[in-house]
């Protein structure tokens, strides 16, 4: 009897991708805001250090409020700041977009033996694949999650087509029962009815 076909995509292996796919969207999202995150990342970053060195709660949040206050206000006065700090976020962007969606969940998908190139199922998450992995290249469109939603309509399919490739399984067993269970019924017939001549053999003879 054939195996019944193995899941391609489990309850762990979906949840383990969606928290490495949310992962790099939340890092794509802070570096593709770069010029309002930076601001507040500095300040965060030296209001604790601050807070370690002197051991004042006040003292820390006064450092973190000015620093952040200061790279904004020298972000926007000069206008060559803003374009920088946005340069430098959307490469750093751009290249986690590709380290995700152009190597990590492509060769995890292949290790786990997903196509993305063959039948319709295939042919359809490379389109989904493709079409995130542009747009999240996209200044101020990949503020989406683009990795986060690509991975996830890619599970999807992978699911549905889980779930296509047992119902087939289970309409080839039931269909394969049934033709034996007549092959067992035409037997059974088959040995009534001889059983039937040998008798008139007996009556005859």
């Amino acid at each position: 009897m054939e195996a019944t076909p193995k899941k391609k995509m489990t309850t762990m292996k979906a949840t383990l991708m969606l928290g490495v796919a949310l992962i790099f969207s939340i890092i794509i999202l802070i570096f593709s805001t770069f010029p309002i995150s930076a601001p507040i990342i500095a300040g965060i970053t030296i209001k604790a250090v601050v807070t370690q060195k002197t051991g004042s709660n006040i003292l820390g949040d006064a450092a973190g409020w000015i620093s952040g206050i200061s790279i904004t206000s020298a972000e926007f006065l000069t206008g060559v700041g803003v374009a920088a700090i946005s340069a430098v976020g959307e490469f750093v962007a751009d290249s986690l977009e590709f380290l995700a969606l152009g190597l990590i969940f492509p060769l995890w998908y292949m290790l786990s033996g997903i196509k993305l190139l063959g039948d319709k199922h295939a042919v359809n998450r490379f389109f989904i694949s493709m079409t995130s992995f542009i747009l999240g290249l996209i200044p101020l469109i990949n503020i989406l999650p683009t990795v986060l939603i690509g991975v996830s309509l890619v599970i999807l399919s992978v699911r549905k087509e889980d779930a296509e490739n047992l119902l087939y399984y289970n309409k080839k067993i039931r269909n394969q029962k049934k033709l034996d269970d007549e092959r067992q019924q035409q037997s059974a017939i088959q040995v009534l009815r001889q059983h039937e001549v040998n008798d008139s053999a007996v009556i005859l003879g």
